[in-house]
Order: structure tokens, then sequence, then C-alpha cells
């Protein structure tokens, strides 16, 4: 199995939670926005636990949109992370 780099950072400037670095699977690399993702857990009343598993749970859809040759799509990584959240199972949307 390949590993998986995460680095957390203060404030990226513009609101984002996280991001995936295009180009880096099958290693992915994550940047991550706790300021960020704090402030949207406090906002949208959510365990900052789970903001934080939804945040990287979405960035790795993109991961695996990018190892698979895919198009970056938002509603794919979102439907992704909402899938593990709601069933504890990943939604294989490459097949």
């Amino acid at each position: 199995m390949g590993k998986a780099k995460t680095a957390y950072i203060k404030n990226e400037g513009n609101g984002t939670l996280a991001k995936y670095v295009y180009g880096t699977a099958p290693y992915p690399v994550f940047v991550i926005n706790l300021q960020e993702i704090k402030k949207s857990s406090d906002k949208y009343g959510v365990e900052i636990e789970t903001a934080i598993e939804t945040t990287l749970t979405h960035e790795l859809g993109h991961a695996i949109q990018d190892w698979m040759g895919l198009d970056l799509d938002e509603r794919e990584a979102e439907e992704f992370a909402r899938h593990w959240y709601d069933f504890r199972q990943i939604w294989n949307f490459w097949e």
C-alpha cells in the first residue's frame, strides 16, 4: 500500500479547508487548513473531528480521480466523502 503525506497549515488566505496537491498520486499530498476547518465546524455546528474526516475524505476523492486519470470533479469528491460518512463504505465512482 502507498503512503500518504499530510501537511497542516494555518492559513491559505481564501477560506479553503484543504486541497489535494494535483499530480502527487499514488502518494497523495494534502494541504489542510485547520483554522478554516475549525471556523467551518463552528459555523455549521459540526464536531471538529467530523469536519477533519469529511474534508480529508473529500480530498482523497480528488486523489483517486487523479490516480485513475479522471477529471477532478467537486461533485464526485463531495459524494465520495458523503458516502463514506453516511455508510462507512467507499463509493467506487470510477467504475
